[in-house]
């Protein structure tokens, strides 16, 4: 369940506002199709407030098949009592309610699910959520948003080296303000802050506090197109990750890692005509790991453990995002998207994640109730700062995945429809020990009640 009524774009670890009202990605209309496995929660937004009075209630079932569902390694084994192929079952409803109170939007929510699997009984979870929020309106150009959302399930994440029985908990709230009229000069700006705790101890060191801070300005004009520019901060600390430095007076004291992004963005987005449009920006993102220097316990030439003082590398870099939409006739349309995007490793044991990604997804309505796509995607990623944990017990260096897949959607009725998708995805990794390759299939059926 997600509750966001902003859609967000991610410049240098920072989340930068490009359109206010909700805006809810359905099944084969986005240009990158993640992995088979879940979205990280922190990017979920499967469910939107409703605008005005009413109600939503919406229940599915997925039915999941992967011939490598444990992202085990190529060549390696599972441990005893588990399966690396399986099917995994997730029933789930979801409620929403909506109330106006004058211009003003107020909205809840709240999803129920549980992942059950056929014999990786052990990773079976419950999942749910709820959270809610208002949208504010002001003059003629200004609207804004308070959010807020509670989140708790398995983390069944792609990037992870294999899936271990996790429960993730997050908590995220963040305010939003904007004023873009339609043509002239904009201003807005946003704050978040997402609170990340995992349950299994090796996946505690990635426990995360992360606190975003964006401000931007746009110019635009119907002829020309909008162009915008804007600077952002986000600040990572991982509270499970402690560190020993100098403490200025001749001792060490202990902190925890920590990590600052700052960048700078210009945009550029363009609709030309009714069958084509364009968004495009840049960035320069700087990287400043705090503390900036640490003491490791090493071995010298004699085999004596001493303490050195080690400086953190920071990072400096361009980042950027290109997506492109044509839509050539009625029942054909077709997104691009690529982009570079650098932040903190979430999933990975690493101080830093430089990821590249290429998308490519071609949908046709074959009528009014059954839509088809086919798409592949190419996601590299580079890791900094990598180190070993038990779970990984050799730092990841870097990772290229790729990606096949192809959707049907069959929606005969508002109140009911039914969703396939069938994929490839193959994963490339230095060091070798976390190569992958899985084949899956998936089946929802879905039902939903109500309006919005």
């Amino acid at each position: 369940m997600g509750l966001l009524i902003v859609k967000w774009t991610r410049v240098g670890g920072a989340a930068t506002t490009l359109f206010l009202l909700a805006t809810v990605v359905p099944t084969g209309t986005a240009a990158q199709s993640s992995s088979s496995d879940d979205r990280p929660a922190r990017t979920s937004t499967s469910v939107s407030p409703i605008d005005g009075q009413g109600f939503r209630i919406g229940a599915s079932l997925r039915s999941y098949y992967d011939s490598n569902i444990l992202r085990l390694g190529n060549g390696f084994t599972p441990e005893p009592g588990r399966s690396k192929a399986d099917f995994r079952f997730t029933p789930s409803v979801e409620v929403a309610a909506g109330q106006p109170v004058g211009r003003q939007q107020l909205f809840i929510g709240a999803s129920l699910g549980r992942d059950i699997y056929a014999k990786n009984s052990k990773l079976d979870r419950n999942r749910y959520s709820v959270g809610g929020g208002a949208i504010l309106r002001a003059g003629r150009a200004c609207t804004g948003s308070i959010t807020g959302e509670y989140k708790r399930r398995q983390s069944l994440l792609s990037e992870s080296s294999v899936s271990r029985d996790n429960t993730q908990e997050i908590i995220d709230y963040g305010a939003v303000a904007d004023c873009a009229p339609s043509s002239g000069i904009g201003f807005g700006g946003s704050a978040n802050r997402s609170v990340t705790n995992n349950q299994n101890p090796d996946r505690r060191v990635q426990d995360a506090r992360e606190t975003n801070l964006d401000a931007h300005l746009n110019f635009g004009a119907p002829a020309i197109g909008t162009f915008s520019a804007g600077v952002a901060v986000s600040r990572f600390n991982y509270p499970r990750r402690s560190l020993f430095t100098p403490d200025g007076n001749g001792g060490v004291m202990q902190t925890t890692d920590k990590l600052n992004l700052y960048s700078a963005r210009i945009g550029y987005s363009r609709a030309v005509g009714s069958r084509l449009s364009l968004n495009a920006s840049g960035s320069y993102v700087k990287v400043k790991p705090k503390p900036d220097n640490v003491l490791n316990l090493v071995q010298d030439d004699s085999g004596n453990i001493v303490t050195i003082l080690s400086p953190r590398a920071g990072y400096s870099g361009p980042s950027y995002n290109l997506a492109v939409d044509y839509h050539p006739g009625g029942r054909l349309s077709a997104q691009l998207s690529g982009g570079r995007n650098i932040t903190s490793s979430p999933n990975v044991a690493a101080r830093l994640d430089i990821h590249d990604d290429l998308g490519l997804i071609i949908n046709y309505r074959i009528g009014a109730a059954i839509t088809t796509s086919i798409g592949a995607n190419y996601d590299r990623r580079q890791y900094k700062g990598g180190f070993a944990t038990v779970e990984e017990p050799f730092a990841r260096k870097r990772d290229s995945t790729k990606r096949v897949f192809a959707q049907a959607s069959f929606q005969p009725r508002p109140l009911y429809g039914i969703d396939f998708e069938v994929g490839h995805e193959n994963r490339s990794s230095n060091p070798s020990l976390y190569n992958f390759s899985s084949t899956s299939g998936s089946v929802t059926l879905r039902v939903k009640f109500g309006r919005g």
